[in-house]
């Protein structure tokens, strides 16, 4: 009965983080202009208010763990990191002062782009600007690099709570592990990296997450709508979707199909080389950067190659969980079908920009940065390592 009366307060609890974060994200823009250590002490009291109203128990005092790892990440970027630090990043910042020198010329130039274009043609770059530039425009004295850094932040945690209602929708087994495995992708210093710089990425994730839950509840209108925009900024967008929603589905028959698909077009475009690359990106992507070419000068990117060695750890202990449980081999069959779905067009990508290029393709030419390409799929690698765990006893993950 006390269980019982847990849960129910907890689902309360729950239902006061939109309302929260709303709040939250009003005072980080009010409060941006002072400075960015300020926004990233207001986010991580945010972020601490949201692990408290979401978990209980051995689960919060976890989460609050991994929490202060994700401080210490993020400051260690503030102090190191340049948000500008890609070309790509450079345009979004420079686009911004372009957009505010006249707004309305501005969007009428990228209506004229969508009208004149099929929607896969049409800019990343004018995607994001219609989304994140209207806000910073709006709080006139908030720096386009803080707008960045708080709504990064905010999809990052829609990601999560799509995810979490999809899950709701679909799953029936091991609910809570893919729970706990989703929120702590976005603790991941890769995330955190993306983040905290010029980047689509995060917003990529929650225009797929979005979705995914939208699917999940017959609402297809809105599914179609969000597929489409996602798949404005990555034009495979399509596969993420199909990999998550079943996984999170369990769906192995239709994961099965989509591997077997997955298979034939790879083998079509790219050959048995590419067959190849495709399983070396599935192994590559969660220990990328590969920790054992660490880079002196990359000082920031020394929480990533922690990652990835931590990741490195992570699947050896899953490896002893898979040789030792059946219930343990029959869910990572799903994640690594899922995880190959999505490999293969990595692969295929990395063919068609080999060929664009006219560069040789062969056995290890991948052809995409395997950091950022990683994050959308993250989770699911982080969901075999958490359900490595029950093995082991943890019995509240088998719900």
């Amino acid at each position: 009965m006390s269980t019982v009366k847990a849960r129910m307060s907890s689902v309360a609890a729950q239902r006061l983080v939109l309302p929260l974060m709303v709040g939250m994200v009003v005072m980080q823009l009010f409060f941006a202009p002072i400075g960015r250590s300020v926004l990233l002490g207001l986010q991580l009291l945010m972020m601490i208010t949201i692990v408290s109203l979401c978990f209980q128990g051995k689960a919060r005092i976890c989460f609050l763990f991994f929490l202060m790892i994700w401080g210490a990440v993020a400051y260690f970027n503030y102090l190191n990191l340049d948000m500008a630090v890609s070309p790509d990043a450079v345009k979004y910042r420079d686009y911004y002062y372009t957009f505010k020198g006249d707004p309305s010329e501005f969007f009428a130039s990228i209506y004229k782009e969508f009208k004149e274009s099929e929607y896969y043609d049409v800019s990343s770059y004018s995607v994001v600007a219609v989304f994140f530039y209207p806000v910073a425009y709006w709080f006139d004295d908030t720096s386009i690099d803080s707008v960045f850094l708080i709504m990064n932040l905010v999809f990052a945690f829609g990601t999560v709570f799509f995810h979490w209602g999809a899950i709701d929708r679909l799953s029936f087994r091991y609910n809570r592990a893919k729970k706990y495995s989703f929120f702590l992708w976005i603790f991941s210093p890769v995330v955190v990296y993306h983040y905290q710089v010029f980047s689509k990425d995060i917003f990529s994730c929650f225009l797929c997450a979005a979705s995914v839950y939208f699917f999940a509840g017959k609402r297809l209108f809105l599914g179609i709508v969000f597929l489409v925009l996602a798949t404005m900024l990555r034009p495979y967008s399509v596969a993420i979707i199909f990999s998550i929603y079943f996984f999170v589905a369990d769906d192995a028959k239709r994961l099965i199909q989509g591997g077997l698909a997955s298979f034939v077009v790879v083998v079509f475009f790219a050959g048995l080389d590419g067959l190849i690359n495709s399983i070396l990106v599935l192994l590559y992507m969660p220990i990328s950067p590969n920790f054992f070419s660490f880079a002196v000068e990359r000082n920031d990117y020394f929480p990533l190659y922690m990652e990835s060695f931590t990741f490195f750890l992570g699947i050896l202990f899953f490896l002893i969980s898979w040789s030792l449980s059946k219930s343990v081999r029959a869910f990572s069959m799903h994640c690594l079908l899922a995880i190959f779905i999505y490999a293969c067009v990595m692969t295929v990508l990395g063919k068609y920009s080999a060929d664009h290029y006219d560069t040789v393709y062969q056995v290890g030419t991948m052809g995409n940065n395997a950091l950022r390409k990683k994050i959308p799929i993250l989770p699911i690698y982080i969901s075999m390592i958490v359900v490595a765990l029950s093995f082991f006893g943890n019995r509240e993950l088998k719900k």
